[in-house]
């Protein structure tokens, strides 16, 4: 009992301890003179910004009580546009020049854990926000005492500026990890640039709003908003430890458990809200959003290695009944494939449940009923056929990398799961093009084998088509993988120090 009472404690002061990249980063921050340069000039501006604004308000002799709330207006535009663009890309430059092969100590000869260096990161560049809120929180409070803006007025301003920029810092942290070249790095600071521009001015422009007529968001912003907002914070951190985590390390686990978790609350969520309104709205969009999860998850769990490191080998654990749940969670194509197969079985069991329960519902509502069931029928076959292309054309692809390039990286089953489709609309119809035969309703009439070709017809007998052809190619696709699918679960087992195999 002690031995375990001393590894909680251990385990709860190293969490409590102050992180060591914290230390790390805000000593370089500093002693940067780039960063006390931005600081200085940024109060600079404020400075300069007051007395601007004073000595305009200074030759009008009559009396002015909005003069604090043009000052408030300026000041935050400022704070916005400084916070908002330097620190996101100070603190994502800085973590991508440490992810080149040549700054890698960081990263692999520490012994802090992958989350503690992504955490370390992101508390840092919440520390720069804060610097900047301090230093600009004496123009504000004098903006105050000239009069024009409430206290309540400015405090829901920049908790909004503070949040978003937190969001920003760690979209630039996820951004810095992603597996590319420098260059490409570059490009996308410049598009982050611009990104961050434009939501410098949108912000600027809903503060003013607020601080000028206190116009509070509404409260489906906040109903809606909240929850998008911590998902997303949460899916950004989780996706940048998994990227500076080393490959030997089972990377899959924590972003599967994460979707996993999401995908399961949202879809209560959405039962308990259609439920309780009456409304289809809710379950479509858990539905919409259940099949851009599985179609982004099979793109990516395709070009997974089969191969598992010893590292991850030594996780699996030995009794059967526990290793085949967590063959979910491992990395592996096969067991991304498995993960994702429940996940599109669970959903289309329940958008098949809710497609019932609208059926009896219309028949019992005689007015509307029939477009009520129409609309339905025809969303869940778009539903339907698009999940099964999605699964064609990825096995397919994963047969023929599998097959025919097997000493090639296996994210080329990736990339024909994106050629596949694109050559499958682009081919028949260029040559149509070339012909003078392409027209609209060439377009709109039955193109099977094209996913495209399913929101552009309108015809109810060419969806059906759709459907049956886009299944039978997902079961014989499915068909051809099953060998190899078979040999990777019969593999999956734990590693052992002798030369025998852990008996299945």
């Amino acid at each position: 009992m002690s031995g375990r009472w001393r590894r909680w404690s251990g385990a709860v002061r190293s969490h409590l301890d102050l992180n060591p990249v914290v230390v790390k980063e805000l000593r370089q921050a500093v002693r940067s003179w780039f960063v006390t340069g931005v600081l200085l000039l940024f109060l600079a501006v404020l400075l300069l910004s007051m007395f601007g604004i004073l000595a305009a308000r200074s030759t009008n002799y009559t009396p002015d009580q909005g003069v604090g709330l043009d000052v408030f207006v300026v000041l935050v535009s400022i704070l916005t546009a400084a916070s908002l663009i330097f620190i996101p890309l100070y603190t994502g430059a800085r973590l991508a020049l440490e992810r080149q092969e040549v700054n890698l100590d960081l990263l692999y000869i520490t012994t802090l854990s992958p989350g503690r260096i992504i955490r370390g990161k992101l508390f840092c560049g919440i520390y720069l926000v804060l610097l900047f809120f301090s230093a600009c929180l004496p123009f504000i409070v004098l903006s105050n005492m000239l009069r024009g803006v409430d206290l309540p007025a400015i405090s829901l301003v920049l908790f909004l500026v503070f949040v978003v920029v937190c969001g920003a810092v760690q979209i630039a942290i996820f951004l810095a990890c992603l597996p590319v070249s420098m260059p490409f790095k570059c490009v996308l600071g410049i598009a982050s640039t611009g990104g961050l521009v434009s939501l410098t001015v949108g912000l600027s422009a809903m503060a003013q709003q607020v601080a000028r007529y206190f116009i509070l968001p509404p409260v489906e912003f906040w109903y809606y908003g909240t929850p998008f907002y911590l998902l997303a914070f949460g899916w950004f951190y989780v996706c940048s430890v998994a990227l500076i985590s080393p490959k030997s390390m089972n990377r899959a686990m924590p972003l599967r458990i994460y979707l996993t978790s999401v995908w399961l609350v949202c879809g209560a969520m959405a039962v308990y809200a259609t439920v309780k309104y009456t409304q289809l709205e809710p379950m479509i969009a858990w539905l919409v959003g259940s099949l851009i999860l599985i179609i982004s998850a099979l793109i990516v769990v395709v070009g997974n290695s089969d191969q598992l490191s010893v590292r991850v080998r030594r996780q699996i654990p030995g009794p059967l009944w526990k290793r085949i749940p967590a063959l979910f969670f491992f990395n592996g194509a096969a067991q991304g494939l498995a993960w994702t197969l429940a996940i599109t079985v669970l959903t289309g069991l329940s958008g098949w449940g809710v497609w019932m329960a609208n059926e009896a519902w219309s028949l019992s509502t005689p007015a509307g009923s029939s477009y009520r069931r129409s609309v339905s029928s025809e969303f869940f076959q778009v539903m339907g056929v698009w999940c099964c292309y999605a699964y064609a054309y990825v096995l397919t692809g994963l047969f023929v990398q599998r097959s025919f390039f097997p000493r090639h990286n296996p994210a080329v089953a990736s990339v024909l799961a994106f050629v596949i489709p694109a050559a499958w609309a682009i081919l028949p119809n260029f040559a149509l093009f070339l012909l003078d035969r392409l027209t609209w309703n060439v377009m709109e009439t039955r193109q099977l084998g094209n996913v495209f070709n399913v929101m552009l017809t309108r015809d109810a007998d060419t969806r059906v088509a759709h459907l049956w052809f886009s299944a039978s190619w997902t079961l014989l696709a499915l068909a051809v993988n099953v060998p190899w699918f078979v040999r990777q679960v019969k593999e999956f087992r734990p590693w052992a120090k002798s030369l025998k195999e852990v008996p299945s």
